[in-house]
């Protein structure tokens, strides 16, 4: 276990709800997700941290089996102040639209 390790959990509208656990010292992230819709096969959703000043940077994409992500690059969350997941075109897109399923705080 990481010492720094942060536990997030974001309940959402209709039974939504988004853990995190993110370690700095570990250099990783793990999202875990309950009660997102199911979406057709043409679309994604899609991670992004949101840095203070408004920049956003792609987290990767959600398992579409399990609603999971697993983040082995920290460094686009060092100033994020959230966590936003959207849904997207499959495969992602490059930037988020606009389509929110559930943003989760971060004190980075």
């Amino acid at each position: 276990a990481a010492p720094d390790a942060e536990l997030t959990t974001q309940p959402g509208p209709d039974g939504r709800a988004a853990t995190m656990v993110m370690s700095h010292s570990a250099h990783g992230m793990v999202l875990l997700t309950q009660g997102l819709p199911t979406l057709p096969a043409d679309q994604s959703v899609q991670a992004w941290f949101i840095a203070r000043d408004g920049h956003k940077t792609s987290a990767g994409l959600l398992d579409p089996a399990n609603g999971s992500l697993l983040v082995a690059d920290l460094a686009a969350a060092s100033d994020a102040s959230s966590l936003t997941l959207t849904v997207e075109p499959h495969g992602g897109s490059t930037h988020p639209s606009d389509n929110v399923v559930i943003a989760l705080p971060m004190s980075s």
